[in-house]
């Protein structure tokens, strides 16, 4: 089976140390962590310049011998300046992450292009495959919209991140992605949601806070796994409204165990 990542977003509140300690208690591989503070949640640290976080966050990798496995987020809106991605993306290498997901904020499809290539050069340096998410709620919101940047930068180390929540919201089903093979997704972050879709102004909301654990909701999970490819790592973001006043390692228990079962019910354990 591929390996598993516990996100930050599932528990943005907690430091990366107490991230990792969670991820242990949970049963999963590594984690994906949140290095680039840009959306101003409750308990972001930066990483990049905090060197207690750094130096606690490695303890705690060691101790557990858990990996990072993905980190996040670079946007490439309208005004970024890449050089100011450089001290992230060292720290993302330094941390041994061979994925990091990249969004497109950007409605100039041609500066995003362009962005997006060079973007993915400076992470090649690295050895980082870059993964584009569509969001629905962004400039780049759907499988096909993202499949046409992706056709169009053409980076050998870029491939789509498929969230399957974004996925869902934005009219996506798994029968699009008839045809893909492994070498077009760089990973996929894995979570169930309820049957209603909110409407346009809750979305945001709702892939923050209230997304549900693999198999606890109503999204075609089932049709969707047969459609992914074992060898690409599965990223379990799934903030849990009802869990939230939950200790981190309380919380990732369930979202290990939850994730646990929905795979062995898929065939994929």
């Amino acid at each position: 089976m591929p390996s598993v990542s516990l996100a930050h977003l599932s528990m943005i509140d907690a430091r990366p140390d107490q991230l990792v300690e969670a991820a242990a208690a949970g049963g999963f591989d590594g984690v994906g962590l949140r290095i680039n503070t840009t959306l101003g949640l409750p308990g972001e640290v930066d990483l990049v310049n905090d060197r207690k976080a750094r130096a606690d966050l490695r303890h705690r990798l060691d101790a557990t011998g858990l990996k990072v496995l993905d980190v996040e987020a670079f946007g490439l809106t309208p005004t970024v300046d890449l050089d100011g991605f450089e001290p992230a993306l060292d720290l993302a290498a330094e941390l041994g992450a061979k994925n990091l997901l990249c969004t497109g904020p950007d409605e100039d499809p041609v500066r995003l292009r362009d962005r997006f290539a060079a973007f993915c050069q400076r992470a090649a340096t690295r050895k980082i495959t870059v993964g584009l998410e569509f969001i629905p709620y962004l400039a780049l919101k759907t499988l096909g919209a993202a499949r046409d940047l992706l056709w169009q930068a053409d980076q050998p180390n870029a491939g789509l991140l498929l969230d399957t929540l974004h996925f869902s919201r934005s009219g996506g089903a798994p029968e699009q992605l008839a045809g893909l093979t492994s070498r077009d997704f760089a990973f996929v972050q894995l979570c169930d949601a309820r049957a209603l879709r909110p409407a346009y102004a809750d979305l945001v909301r709702e892939a923050r806070t209230d997304r549900l654990a693999p198999g606890e909701g109503s999204l075609w999970l089932d049709r969707l796994m047969p459609m992914l490819p074992r060898d690409r790592h599965l990223s379990i973001e799934a903030p849990v409204a009802a869990d939230a006043a939950l200790p981190f390692n309380d919380r990732a228990r369930h979202l290990g165990a939850a994730t646990r079962s929905f795979l062995a019910s898929q065939g994929w354990l």
